[in-house]
């Protein structure tokens, strides 16, 4: 769990739970593995829906939602000021002698933001990936697994504190095709980014 600098924990749904704690994520749209590359501590993280969508350029936008996000988008209010969203911009499909350890395996962008539930408190992760996206049994849904991707903080605000520094990432997102939620949730992301930096 991040806890913020003030001895008082700030409360927001981003749980970063140990492996070893066996988090389950059958019922959740990702499942991702986090290490970090300073002591090698592994944690597991879980959004609950991820929608899918082509930009103008035809890249795939991809954006992961927690529990408080999802329930705001479903009863289609303002998001709450505590969330998290990642954002995932897959620009190429690697061809299927790609290995993803090649030193120019990398075909997506990753921005992770964790919104604290005062204003201007956040925490960005960005970095690359290598991801593999194909098409599930389910039509409206895809299937990405994130092979190999490096993550970082970028930006602390507030008082909110990063728990676990550079890291790498790994696993598998199901993502449903609906652009009109990509949009929103992107414009929201837009907002609580400009709000962070005054």
């Amino acid at each position: 769990m991040i806890f913020p600098a003030r001895s008082s924990l700030l409360a927001f749904p981003l749980v970063l739970a140990a492996i070893c704690c066996g988090v389950g994520c059958s019922d959740k749209a990702a499942g991702l593995t986090l290490t970090s590359l300073k002591d090698h501590r592994k944690f597991a993280e879980t959004f609950t829906n991820a929608y899918a969508s082509r930009n103008d350029n035809g890249d795939l936008d991809v954006v992961l939602v927690d529990d408080a996000t999802e329930r705001a988008v479903a009863a289609g209010k303002r998001i709450e000021p505590v969330h998290q969203i990642m954002h995932v911009r897959v620009l190429w499909h690697p061809s299927r002698d790609m290995k993803a350890d090649d030193p120019a395996a990398s075909n997506a962008s990753i921005h992770w933001y964790v919104m604290g539930a005062n204003r201007g408190e956040m925490i960005e992760y960005q970095g690359t990936a290598f991801i593999n996206v194909s098409r599930t049994t389910f039509t409206d849904r895809l299937k990405l697994s994130i092979v190999n991707a490096r993550l970082k903080p970028v930006i602390t605000r507030g008082d909110l504190k990063d728990p676990i520094g550079p890291s790498r990432v790994e696993g598998t997102i199901y993502a449903r095709d609906n652009v009109q939620i990509v949009n929103r949730l992107l414009a929201e992301v837009r907002t609580s980014v400009a709000a962070a930096g005054n």
